[in-house]
């Protein structure tokens, strides 16, 4: 299977420190982009909020109190449901991924772009039914609340060979 070029600066290194002891390192090839849209909306957002005001102030040839005021509801509005949206599709990303033994860390993004890493047994994750899964996912929680992770298939196969062996084990 040919990997494209895009997936080239994401591909996965392998790290052995004892026979015993496999550890596998996944990196996201988008790992830079979404940390950037994630900071540039979050930026945009609050330049949104930090305008707005001025908007009122500024002599408008004549545009009534009322226009102003819609205008600068309809701004905030759109940059806030833009900011939200960016955050629910990008939150599952999994930017790096550890296996080691048993276990998987996942480390995603906050809100404004900062590393959030979690730590799960594999059990404890599953891969998730396509038909009734989040969008943007590919690996869930099988406890409640669940929690969603995507990560790029084509170059983290040995944490889905994991993740795949302890549902078929079970």
């Amino acid at each position: 299977m040919m990997i494209r070029l895009g997936l080239m600066k994401g591909l996965v290194r392998q790290l052995s420190t004892s026979p015993t002891r496999t550890i596998y390192h996944y990196e996201a090839p988008l790992k830079t982009a979404v940390a950037n849209i994630k900071k540039f909306s979050v930026g945009s957002l609050g330049l949104t909020y930090m305008i707005s005001p001025l908007m009122l102030l500024l002599d408008a040839n004549g545009m009534g109190l009322a226009t102003r005021l819609i205008m600068i509801s309809t701004a905030c509005a759109a940059s806030t449901i833009s900011t939200g949206l960016i955050h629910w599709a990008g939150k599952s990303y999994v930017t790096e991924g550890v296996l080691k033994d048993n276990s998987i860390t996942f480390t995603t993004l906050n809100l404004v772009g900062r590393r959030k890493e979690s730590k799960y047994n594999v059990e404890e994750l599953q891969t998730p039914d396509t038909a009734t899964s989040r969008p943007f996912t590919n690996i869930e929680t099988r406890n409640h609340p669940k929690k969603y992770f995507y990560v790029h298939q084509e170059i983290a196969n040995k944490i889905f060979e994991a993740i795949g062996k302890k549902e078929h084990d079970n």
